[in-house]
């Protein structure tokens, strides 16, 4: 969740003028588009800015559309980082935001306490987007999973399931990595491990052939630089002779 997302365009002066609202506008009005539209979509995010600030307007410090990445710009956001300050912050208003948005088609894929006046909520559409194969040419599509899993993965491939991370992930996703980098997915093991409190060891890395898959972007990787790296997930299962362990 980052609150310097203007930071990395030029904003021109007649829409810089109008403060957040004007640099939202220019930068959705003139933003190359790298995704294509799905079959469902959710509301337009300006909906769901619009009641959110209707509705909790007095327990919001701050709000923002935060763009898909600085590096490559686009008319479709990552989600919505919603900034609410942690003495009205409790697990009634937390529910109470996550029904409301359901009805936009969005949901809360995580929160945190951002400082310690602040506790910070992402806020991610149900319906994702296609994106273009275009940016993800050349480049290798790597999963990370736990040893314990492989044989049920040789045998059956990979399916969507409910995420084990803290992410509230749906669970009709498989999460890759598109990389020229593999040090990326070493690091990415680090974190994994961390975060699941798996034995570092006991983490393997298996390449997936792409072939007949669509991918979305995932909102929640930093996307800075599209070119090299892009997280993405896919709806599909994943056949066992697609896969292979690097």
């Amino acid at each position: 969740m980052k609150r310097d997302m203007f930071e990395f365009y030029h904003i021109p002066e007649e829409y810089a003028g109008l403060g957040r609202f004007g640099k939202l506008v220019w930068c959705v009005e003139n933003e190359k588009n790298i995704l294509t539209e799905g079959l469902i979509t959710s509301y337009p995010f300006s909906s769901v800015l619009a009641m959110l600030n209707t509705k909790y307007g007095d327990l919001i410090t701050h709000i923002q559309a935060d763009p898909l990445t600085p590096s490559i710009k686009n008319d479709k956001i990552s989600g919505i980082s919603l900034y609410i300050k942690n003495t009205l912050f409790n697990e009634n208003v937390l529910n109470s935001i996550k029904k409301d948005i359901d009805v936009y088609g969005y949901f809360v894929a995580f929160y945190q306490k951002y400082n310690i006046s602040e506790t910070g909520i992402f806020i991610e559409p149900k319906f994702p987007f296609i994106i273009d194969k275009k940016y993800l040419k050349n480049k290798k599509f790597f999963h990370i999973t736990n040893i314990k899993l492989l044989n049920k993965i040789k045998k059956n491939g990979l399916t969507p399931r409910e995420s084990q991370t803290t992410y509230n992930h749906p669970g009709n996703r498989i999460y890759l990595m598109a990389s020229k980098n593999t040090d990326l997915i070493n690091n990415f093991k680090l974190t994994l491990s961390k975060n699941k409190k798996w034995n570092i060891n006991d983490i393997i890395i298996l390449e997936i052939n792409p072939k007949n898959l669509e991918f979305y972007i995932d909102p929640n990787f930093n996307n800075d630089n599209i070119k090299s790296d892009i997280a993405v997930f896919t709806f599909q299962n994943i056949p066992s002779d697609l896969i292979k362990v690097v």
